[in-house]
């Protein structure tokens, strides 16, 4: 880390504070987001030509793993918020990936279920998303990508552990 540069006095005589400095280089959130908007933009390039955003990816993709959940654990598995679901559904079903349903056992609920469309979709766009994986880990050696993926879990099940401790520790969801 970098030393921390004292400012310039006051005029008003308060004492010297520290110079708030945090280079980016530095900071793991700044070099994660760069990563992964990089990252998702050569994603989107890749499947563009099957006419999937990203932000249809996010759903799709935890609908390729388990089809069938309500809208609800649809958005949870994919961390993404519920109103961003909506019109990403919304696109979905125009395009014939999706179809949603009330739930048999609570009308109130809806269930997403991939159609046919959306089923063989996985064939086309998961290579491209694999190749863009690929391209990320080029250079990079079989031993350090593991480490890189052990350490990614560890930050953030250190971050979810520290998002469930009390209140008083000055986070809350």
């Amino acid at each position: 880390m970098q030393e921390v540069k004292k400012m310039p006095a006051a005029a008003s005589g308060d004492a010297e504070a520290p110079e708030f400095q945090f280079a980016k280089a530095e900071s793991m959130g700044y070099l994660l987001r760069q990563a992964y908007r990089t990252f998702n933009k050569v994603l989107q390039a890749h499947i563009a030509a099957d006419h999937v955003t990203i932000g249809m990816w996010n759903y799709l993709r935890v609908l390729w793993d388990e089809d069938g959940l309500t809208q609800r654990e649809l958005s949870r598995r994919a961390s993404m918020l519920e109103s961003t679901l909506v019109p990403a559904l919304a696109l979905l079903e125009r395009r014939g990936l999706v179809v949603r349903r009330r739930d048999a056992e609570d009308r109130r609920r809806s269930v997403v279920y991939l159609t046919e469309r959306g089923q063989q979709l996985k064939n086309r766009v998961g290579p491209l998303a694999r190749n863009t994986n690929e391209i990320a880990l080029s250079g990079i050696s079989e031993e350090d990508e593991a480490t890189l993926r052990r350490l990614l879990q560890q930050m953030t099940d250190n971050l979810q552990r520290r998002l469930q401790e009390p209140a008083e520790k000055g986070l809350t969801e």
